[in-house]
């Protein structure tokens, strides 16, 4: 299974997206998407499950493409 971060890079990549974007997007720093995505730490839970729905949702619109 991918860590949330992996899944993080992957969507905001997808969507084309820079860290600076995808954390304006999400509401974190650049600093926070770089951690979560080099797995030098893992967001809190509360923040972890809103971070899987925004990145599925992004995921799933790019598939609509």
């Amino acid at each position: 299974m991918n860590s949330v971060g992996e899944r993080l890079r992957i969507a905001r990549r997808i969507k084309g997206l820079t860290m600076q974007e995808a954390g304006a997007e999400l509401g974190f720093t650049r600093r926070s998407i770089g951690g979560w995505e080099r797995g030098e730490r893992e967001p809190h839970p509360v923040h972890r499950r809103m971070i899987e729905a925004i990145t599925a949702r992004w995921l799933r619109e790019a598939a609509r493409l």
